[in-house]
């Protein structure tokens, strides 16, 4: 669905309603999810060394929140690491000095 017609479809409250039960529902795997990761460990199990254990739970994917905002530090270096990245796109060194094309 584009996002123009998610747009017009669902309310603000909606999506952050939606987004929220996401967010709980991405840490419970679902029947697929769960035959993947017996799958997984089938074909783990096949590869390992002869009587070795291979637990379930290590194939499964835990998903961290990306919504959250990063530390003071993070976001220094985030924002260096931006300026750096436009100064070279317009031709400067790090500085702001113009580069030399030698």
């Amino acid at each position: 669905m584009p996002v123009t017609e998610c747009q017009r479809r669902l309310s603000h409250r909606e999506f952050l309603t939606w987004r929220e039960h996401l967010k709980e529902d991405w840490e419970h795997p679902n029947k697929t999810e769960f035959y993947l990761m017996q799958l997984a460990a089938v074909i783990s199990k096949m590869f390992a060394a002869k009587n070795q254990k291979v637990d379930l739970n290590k194939f499964k994917l835990s998903f961290k929140d990306s919504s959250k905002k990063p530390t003071k530090e993070e976001q220094e270096l985030i924002d260096e690491m931006n300026r750096i990245k436009w100064l070279t796109l317009v031709g400067l060194d790090k500085d702001g000095r113009k580069r030399n094309s030698n």
